[in-house]
């Protein structure tokens, strides 16, 4: 059956389209490669959601080291992220996912109780693996346990023993029994090459 001029023009634009988006994932994905190289970046296209992950766990516990002989004394609550996202561990997969698009932050620490006691992290990361099961399932089911709590004053390097001890992937800063604050691992690179450039010019 031959093809109408209007069916090849609608054609013609589709392709079009198509190609801008693969421009467009081309540029960020190049955009990507100038993150430090103790992450990398994943993508789900029609998500339309990214997220940055250590690209090896030696990287990152080489990151965490250098932070820890650096013996950088900041106190976390200088690097930390405020306010937190959060997410009660009865919510749904769907409703923390579009929770997590909406805020665009990279990651919600869950939390359980009257004093939202944290329990959890549901990042980009779950948000993508939770694609494989029931939007209605709770999001605890899903969540990341791989994080640690500190108190806002601690120094980095402490934090960052602790981190690479345990292998978490988050900080959560608290003030007694309060979430004030998330310390990411990107903060954590973020933190090693200022180090890093500190030591460079002694």
């Amino acid at each position: 059956m031959q093809e109408t001029i209007q069916e090849r023009r609608l054609a013609d634009r589709r392709g079009e389209g198509r190609r801008v988006e693969d421009i467009k994932l081309r540029l960020l994905e190049e955009s990507l490669k100038e993150l430090p190289r103790y992450f990398l970046a994943y993508s789900d296209p029609q998500k339309g959601v990214y997220s940055f992950f250590y690209s090896d766990l030696e990287d990152a516990e080489s990151m965490m080291r250098a932070l820890v002989d650096a013996r950088v004394t900041t106190p976390v609550a200088a690097l930390m992220s405020a306010p937190v996202g959060t997410v009660d561990a009865r919510t749904p997969l769907a409703e923390a996912t579009q929770r997590l698009r909406s805020t665009g932050v990279t990651g919600l620490v869950v939390v359980t109780g009257p004093e939202e006691r944290p329990v959890g992290m549901f990042t980009q990361r779950e948000a993508l693996e939770s694609t494989a099961h029931a939007d209605h399932l709770p999001v605890d089911v899903m969540m990341s346990s791989r994080f640690i709590t500190v108190h806002e004053i601690t120094a980095l390097h402490h934090a960052a023993a602790q981190a690479a001890a345990t292998r978490a992937r988050h900080v959560l800063v608290m003030e007694g029994k309060h979430l004030v604050g998330i310390v990411s691992g990107l903060d954590f690179a973020k933190a090693a090459a200022a180090a890093a450039a500190v030591g460079s010019h002694h």
